[in-house]
């Protein structure tokens, strides 16, 4: 036996080519993540670009009155501008959400457990939040 050559081959050793694979496919997923990020910001901030001068204009009694998320989604096809407002935050909210769960995918595909647990730690600190709060109602 040549002392080049190892005892037994390893198991977590990898093919170069399969190496190149696994960086690629983590590079398109952040590259997904990315413009999940930039497509939520920029939607939101249309809509409340939107929204907001619209709103400030509208009459009185249309803006004391508060919507709840579905009284929101139903103005919507009729473009209340407080339901775009509305659909604008909902979106805002949930961008870092889905960002978090592209990341825990993300980590369970390169196998890093450690930030898989934290991300969906902050999952599930963020859903239970929502729960007690009663979604902000």
């Amino acid at each position: 036996m040549s002392v080049d050559q190892p005892l037994a081959p390893r198991r977590y050793e990898r093919s170069e080519g399969e190496q190149r694979s696994r960086q690629q496919e983590t590079r398109q997923l952040e590259a997904r993540i990315a413009a999940i990020l930039r497509t939520g910001v920029v939607t939101a901030a249309v809509l409340l670009t939107v929204a907001l001068p619209w709103m400030v204009f509208q009459d009185r009694s249309h803006r004391a009155h508060r919507l709840s998320v579905g009284e929101g989604l139903r103005l919507l096809p009729g473009l209340d501008p407080r339901a775009l407002a509305a659909v604008g935050v909902i979106i805002l909210v949930a961008t870092p959400i889905l960002q978090l769960l592209m990341s825990a995918f993300l980590f369970w595909r390169k196998r890093d457990r450690l930030y898989l647990a934290l991300s969906l730690t902050v999952c599930v600190i963020i859903a239970v939040g929502a729960l007690l709060t009663g979604g902000g109602h």
